[in-house]
């Protein structure tokens, strides 16, 4: 572009900027502000799922989730709000530099839609919530139940105060791949996991990619832990006791080498604070049905197994995971998510060497950074600089791509 095109480009904006700024103290004079005709209540729920946002950049979210994918133009948001054009461009703006907000400029006018890695820490519906985790939300669907998967991450069990954008997509759609996959081994608690799928009322362009109609459950209180290599608290134990987990281990082996044989390692299951590593001879009494736990044993081992063995055919290693199983209707059925890089280790195969801490696909980037900042693992967690979150975003979807051999955006196409 020539140096008189952008001197004729910087004019133009300066002069739509000065007509903004005298139209603006005219109404400031008179006592009209422009009046939006968007309903509070969907603003209140915008900043809900978005809390960083002020009033206007809110209306504006509100206006794009209800275009959907189809997204809307300056003219029309600019009608609805009541407020003119170059004002709504500049709130678009600031959306788009803060990741919330997509422009297609192919279109003619360009189209603005909400971003496909558009972070949400928490949800609104007209629903009745019945649980909320460390990352899900649980909603009440009367026969079964709506879970939504947020962008909340949590290490060391407490709930950091930075999203991390598309995270929970990520986990609902690798949960949706896993429980396809696995259903010859043990049901699974899936119903529907596209928007088209859902009731009516339950197709918010908000849940697209992240929420899942589930089977309600008898939850059993444990997590059922695999682990196929030594490393993380396992390497610890191994290393003052020899032992891992009440399971006596070889002498001389190296950090992140492969078992001889997967082991289950059974913890509590904590809603709050940080779960407790345990002996399956606890884990009987607390389940009170000791053949129960044998079961769980089993399946959780198959299920590894067969992960492990699919992983290592897209060079990944599955270092290690943990499940949820409830009861539905009597019958064993593994829960809540399937591994994904917040229930499992996944390290690149041509990363690993035993002896070192390999490079991974999970959140350990983000543990790894918690436990550079002298933070002594309670509430509240750090903040994560920009270059931690762009880092584990990219990590989590490489993660997903990886091991589906499927692109990101098209399952969020998928799923909408």
């Amino acid at each position: 572009m020539s140096s008189a095109l952008v001197l004729e480009a910087i004019a133009d904006g300066l002069d739509a900027m000065s007509a903004t700024i005298r139209q603006r103290i005219a109404l400031l004079r008179a006592g009209s502000e422009p009046r939006s005709a968007i309903p509070a209540d969907a603003v209140d729920r915008a900043r809900a799922m978005h809390p960083m946002l002020g009033k206007r950049q809110a209306e504006v979210i509100s206006l794009l989730e209800k275009a959907g994918a189809e997204g809307t133009n300056t003219g029309a948001i600019s009608k609805a709000m009541s407020y003119d054009q170059p004002n709504v461009y500049l709130t678009l703006q600031a959306l788009i530099d803060h990741g919330f907000v997509e422009k297609d400029a192919t279109t003619n006018p360009h189209t603005y839609r909400l971003a496909a890695n558009l972070a949400i820490t928490d949800i609104e519906l007209d629903l009745p919530r019945i649980a909320s985790g460390k990352v899900r939300e649980m909603f009440d669907a009367g026969e079964h139940i709506l879970m939504v998967a947020t962008d909340r991450i949590s290490v060391f069990d407490v709930v950091l105060p930075t999203p991390i954008p598309g995270k929970g997509a990520v986990l609902a759609g690798l949960s949706q791949f896993w429980f396809d996959r696995t259903r010859s081994i043990v049901p699974n608690h899936l119903v529907a996991w596209r928007l088209a799928d859902f009731p009516a009322e339950m197709r918010s362009p908000a849940l697209a990619g992240r929420a899942q109609l589930v089977r309600k459950a008898e939850m059993i209180p444990l997590e059922c832990v695999v682990r196929g290599y030594i490393t993380g608290s396992a390497w610890s134990d191994y290393r003052k006791t020899g032992a891992v987990h009440g399971h006596r281990l070889p002498e001389g082996l190296l950090e992140a080498q492969q078992l001889p044989v997967p082991l289950f390692t059974p913890s509590t299951k904590a809603l709050t604070g940080h779960d407790e590593n345990i002996s399956i001879a606890r884990a009987k009494e607390i389940v009170g049905d000791a053949a129960l736990v044998d079961r769980l044993a089993d399946v959780a081992i198959r299920l590894y197994e067969h992960a492990r063995d699919y992983a290592a055919s897209r060079g990944i290693i599955l270092a290690d995971t943990k499940f949820e199983f409830g009861l539905v209707d009597g019958e064993l059925t593994v829960c809540d998510e399937l591994f994904t890089p917040d229930s499992s280790r996944y390290w690149p195969a041509d990363g690993w060497v035993p002896g070192m801490n390999p490079p991974s696909f999970d959140k350990q980037y983000v543990r790894d950074y918690a436990e550079t900042v002298g933070w002594d693992k309670s509430h509240p967690g750090p903040e994560l600089p920009n270059e931690v979150v762009a880092g584990t975003t990219k990590r989590y979807r490489e993660a997903f791509e990886s091991v589906t051999g499927k692109s990101f955006d098209s399952y969020m196409k998928d799923a909408s």
